[in-house]
């Protein structure tokens, strides 16, 4: 594969590994909600009277569940920044390496225009991995705020499970 084939297919390839990241990050999105919801609903329950280290346990894992949340709209609004300057530095790649461009523009101005592209690529590279730092962080709030809920849970019912 050529230098220019491989930069063209290059946001291929990053878009098919956004488009799982997205899935994942929806999917620890969905169950992050849900289990929102769940902890919430349990406050509308009249035998749920959580006290003591059940009720911090309970404040724990909706604080914990609204970060993952909170993290995964962020985790998503970063990879459509990332995505958008993907695409954009695409196309002026194209432009620039176009033969109707090449003959009319002086060396320094090719010149100026690949730094300028590379400074984006460096920048798009950081959404990238700002993308993967939140998305790990999101997970780690969603389990941590599950394990929180299932022990206030367990607190709380203690009596009736064990």
């Amino acid at each position: 594969m050529t230098r220019t084939a491989a930069n063209r297919a290059r946001p291929f390839i990053h878009i098919s590994l956004s488009q799982r990241l997205k899935s994942r990050v929806d999917l620890i999105l969905t169950f992050a909600t849900a289990s929102l919801g769940f902890s919430l609903a349990l406050v509308k329950d009249e035998h749920y009277q959580p006290c003591g280290a059940a009720k911090g346990l309970w404040i724990a894992a909706v604080l914990l569940l609204s970060a993952s949340i909170a993290l995964g709209i962020w985790c998503i609004l970063n990879r459509l920044a990332s995505f958008r300057a993907t695409v954009q530095n695409a196309r002026d790649r194209e432009r620039l390496e176009s033969d109707e461009l090449q003959d009319h523009l002086p060396m320094h101005k090719k010149e100026q225009i690949r730094i300028r592209l590379e400074c984006r690529r460096i920048k798009t590279d950081e959404l990238d991995k700002r993308t993967r730092m939140l998305f790990y962080s999101q997970i780690a709030a969603f389990g941590a705020g599950v394990v929180a809920l299932i022990l206030a849970f367990a607190a709380a019912y203690d009596a009736k499970i064990f």
